[in-house]
C-alpha cells in the first residue's frame, strides 16, 4: 500500500466533501445528476436567488466540478466527472430517498408501485 497514493487521494475527496459541504451547492449538484440545467431552473428548483446559484455554480465550475455551455443568451450547467455523479446518487440514495418516498402523498406513491 503506497501511502502517498492514498494521501493524495485522500486531499482529492477532502477537497470535494468541503465543495459540498455547502446547502446550496450541494442542492445544485444534485439536480444536475440527470441532466444539464440552466441558472434560472436551478434557481427555481432548489428555491434560491439566481444571484445565489450563479456565485455556487462558478465556485464549482473553477473547482472543476461542473461545466457550462452557452445556448443564444442561456448558460447550461452540467457535472464534469462520472464520479461525482455517483457519490451524489450514493448519498441521494443513503439519505434522502426515504425521506422523498416518506413525504409523497399515499396515491402518489401507489402510483408510482404500478
Amino acid at each position: 500500500m503506497n501511502i502517498q497514493s492514498i494521501e493524495s487521494a485522500a486531499n482529492d475527496v477532502s477537497s470535494i466533501l468541503k465543495l459540498l459541504s455547502n446547502p446550496n451547492r450541494l442542492l445544485i449538484v444534485c439536480q444536475l445528476v440527470d441532466e444539464e440545467k440552466s441558472v434560472g431552473e436551478l434557481a427555481r428548483l432548489i428555491g434560491a436567488s439566481q444571484v445565489t446559484v450563479s456565485q455556487q455554480l462558478s465556485l464549482l465550475k473553477n473547482t472543476g466540478v461542473v461545466t457550462s455551455r452557452r445556448e443564444a443568451q442561456s448558460i447550461f450547467y452540467r457535472l464534469e466527472h462520472n464520479e461525482i455523479r455517483q457519490l451524489i446518487m450514493f448519498l441521494y440514495q443513503t439519505f434522502c430517498l426515504e425521506r422523498v418516498k416518506a413525504s409523497q402523498p399515499d396515491n402518489e406513491r401507489t402510483a408510482r408501485q404500478s
